[in-house]
């Protein structure tokens, strides 16, 4: 293994995803990579061409990078879903993270536990009335009951951003990719509940600040809850102010259930 190469590494399959992270996040990714030492890869294609692959969503394959040839020899790899945002002034993610541990968000308490309840609560409202099929608000422990799973904690690791070693995390990454089925719905969080029970479970998670993976949904939720129901066009100044500050007062900001939403970026100030 190559001592101190480091990669950020993403999935981007299918022509929209793709298109997205080149014209919207790779400029800055690339800023972000050179400023703090990573090569940066995106997989186009699926990692896995299975029938079992295809039958579910390829937010999966995460599971899969650490052995692939273009990571598995190097000493760090962080894992960056493809529809976040950097901020190329952004510290080192990977600074304070054990080389042996998983440095994670905690989804359930960002920016604090009350914050992401009053953020989640105000989610499911406007939800509700979309969808009557959206399940009630949870606490972590039911989040993870609710598939199965033992409700025994009370933390739960965001998996858009992972910082991973090779060495260390390819094998329990693998296993929940063959261990575990998706639940059937993107509500579920396709892989998320299951790989952070079994980090959890085996206590490899280091916590990282939450402006690592701050999530522009809850965001909204928090500061303007007008947004989200946001149509184009539609309160175009307060989004814009909105998206703007959660820009410049994140790490990296995620964009997940809002993806379209990325096309704003080249029109913001983002000093």
């Amino acid at each position: 293994m190559g001592k101190g190469k480091r990669a950020i590494a993403t999935l981007a399959i299918g022509e929209t995803y793709r298109d997205r992270w080149v014209r919207w996040c790779a400029p800055l990714w690339q800023a972000y990579a050179q400023r703090h030492g990573y090569e940066l890869i995106c997989f186009t294609q699926p990692l896995d061409g299975s029938d079992r692959a295809r039958s579910r969503s390829p937010a999966w394959q995460k599971c899969l990078i650490l052995g692939q040839p273009a990571l598995r020899d190097f000493e760090r790899v962080v894992w960056i879903d493809s529809d976040i945002a950097i901020h190329p002034n952004a510290p080192d993610v990977a600074a304070s993270v054990p080389m042996d541990r998983v440095g994670a968000v905690d989804e359930f308490s960002a920016p604090t536990p009350a914050h992401y309840r009053q953020a989640l609560e105000q989610c499911h409202r406007v939800w509700q009335q979309q969808d009557a099929t959206i399940p009630e608000v949870v606490t972590a422990p039911a989040y993870y009951q609710q598939v199965g799973l033992p409700p025994q904690f009370s933390q739960v690791v965001q998996t858009g951003m992972l910082v991973l070693s090779p060495r260390h995390h390819r094998d329990l990454l693998e296993l929940v990719y063959y261990k575990y089925e998706d639940a059937g719905s993107p509500l579920w969080n396709y892989e998320m509940r299951f790989l952070s029970y079994e980090l959890l479970e085996r206590d490899r998670v280091a916590w990282v600040d939450p402006r690592f993976n701050a999530l522009w949904m809850m965001y909204k939720a928090l500061h303007a809850p007008a947004l989200l129901a946001y149509r184009r066009g539609e309160h175009r100044s307060l989004f814009l102010e909105h998206l703007t500050a959660a820009y410049r007062t994140n790490y990296f900001l995620h964009f997940a259930g809002c993806g379209m939403e990325m096309a704003a970026l080249p029109h913001l100030e983002l000093g």
